[in-house]
C-alpha cells in the first residue's frame, strides 16, 4: 500500500514536470499500475484467507457453543442432584457419629465389665496386724459367764418342775 502511494506521488511529480508521453512518466504510470494489479491480488489472498479464517472462527465458536450448552446442561444436573447428595454427606456424617459414640461406650462397658470381675476377687490390701494378747473376752470371763448361765438354767428347771402349791389345797393354810 504504502508503495503504490509512493508510485502515484513520483508518477504525479513527474506528470507536473513533464508531458504524459515522456518515458519517464510511462515508466512511472507502468510501475503504478503493475503496484496496483500487485495489491489488488494481495487483496484477493488477504480477503480469501479473512475468509478461511472467519469460517474456521464460526466452527470454533459454534464448537464453544455446544460444549457452553453440554455444560449448562451438566451443571443443571448437578445443581438437581446436590440437595440429595447434600442429604446422604449428613446422613452420613450423623451414622459415623452415633457409630463413634456406640464404639465409645461399648468400649466403656467392656472396661466396667473387666473392673467388676477384678473387684469380685479377694485382693489382699496388707498384712493382718495382731496384738500382744488374743482380742476379746479373757478366760476368767468366759468361766463367769458360764456360772451364771449355768444357774439361771438350774433356776429354771427347777421352776419348770417343782409343782406349784394352790390355796385351799390339803394342808396348805389359806
Amino acid at each position: 500500500k504504502d508503495g503504490l502511494v509512493d508510485s502515484q506521488l513520483k508518477t504525479a511529480q513527474l506528470l507536473g514536470e513533464l508531458s504524459p508521453d515522456h518515458p519517464r512518466v510511462l515508466a512511472a504510470m507502468t510501475a503504478q499500475k503493475q503496484i496496483a494489479t500487485r495489491l489488488h491480488s494481495e487483496l484477493a489472498d488477504a480477503i480469501s484467507g479473512i475468509e478461511a479464517q472467519r469460517y474456521i472462527i464460526g466452527k470454533r465458536v459454534a464448537l464453544l457453543e455446544s460444549q457452553l450448552a453440554d455444560l449448562t446442561q451438566r451443571m443443571e444436573r448437578i445443581a438437581q442432584v446436590r440437595p440429595r447428595y447434600a442429604n446422604l454427606v449428613a446422613d452420613v456424617r450423623s451414622r459415623a457419629d452415633i457409630l463413634k459414640t456406640q464404639q465409645n461406650d461399648l468400649a466403656q462397658a467392656i472396661a466396667s465389665r473387666q473392673a467388676a470381675r477384678m473387684s469380685g476377687q479377694l485382693t489382699p490390701l496388707d498384712e493382718p496386724t495382731t496384738g500382744d494378747g488374743p482380742s476379746g473376752p479373757g478366760r476368767s470371763v468366759i468361766v463367769a459367764g458360764g456360772m451364771v448361765v449355768g444357774l439361771a438354767a438350774g433356776l429354771g428347771l427347777l421352776f419348770l418342775t417343782v409343782p406349784v402349791p394352790t390355796p385351799g389345797a390339803e394342808g396348805i393354810p389359806v
